[in-house]
Formats: structure tokens, sequence, C-alpha cells
């Protein structure tokens, strides 16, 4: 089990870096979050991310919305039947890019049990 949290960490790490790759970002200081439910950063249904990695995800997810107005969100799913669909649903109803004052936005949807990622722009 903690093969693919390792694994899952590094993919968050990759679809992070993938994401600020596109839009040439460097790190700064991150904010709060608020429990409205467009505002979940990490939808662990998993419970693969201990409080240290979501901390870390929430500096870069307030970081992206506050310098580069980019909405970044990570969903973790077990045995999606088809994770394309799954990410283009779940962008829709978790309100990808509702934080963001342009509407961009990023999903990255993981599924360890499946060895699948997905970014969802």
């Amino acid at each position: 089990m903690k093969r693919y949290g390792k694994i899952l960490s590094a993919i968050a790490a990759l679809g992070l870096a993938l994401a600020l790759a596109v839009v040439g970002l460097k790190f700064l200081d991150p904010g709060g979050e608020s429990l409205t439910p467009a505002r979940i950063l990490i939808h662990d249904r998993e419970g693969l991310f201990d409080d240290t990695t979501r901390h870390w995800i929430r500096h870069y997810h307030d970081h992206l919305l506050k310098a580069h107005d980019i909405d970044y969100r990570i969903l973790i799913v077990s045995h999606a039947s088809d994770i394309n669909m799954l990410a283009a649903k779940q962008f829709t109803e978790m309100e990808v890019g509702s934080l963001s004052k342009t509407g961009r936005g990023f999903l990255l949807v993981l599924d360890p049990a499946a060895n699948q990622a997905r970014l969802e722009v």
C-alpha cells in the first residue's frame, strides 16, 4: 500500500508540474480554505494523502489561484470504469474554475487501483 502512496504522490506532483509548465509558474505563499462545495481542493476518496501532503497541495493551489488565477483540484477514486468521462463529469460537478476570475481550472483525477491518471483542463 505504501508503494501506491508513493506512486500517487509522484503522479500528483507530475500533474501539478505539468499544469505549472503549461503556464510557466513559480511558487509563492498560500492562503486559507473555506468548506463550501466549490472550494473542495482535494477529494481523496481512497485516503491516500496524509495531512502533510494535503497542506503542501493547498499551498500550491492557493498560489496558483492568487498569482495566476488558476483553480487546481485533485480527485482520487478507485476503479473508475472510464476515467475520461469521470473527469469531464466531475470537472463540471466540482465547479472547477469557479474560484478563478476568468474560469481557468485543472482537475487531476487519480485512480491508483487502475494505475490511471487524467488531467482535465
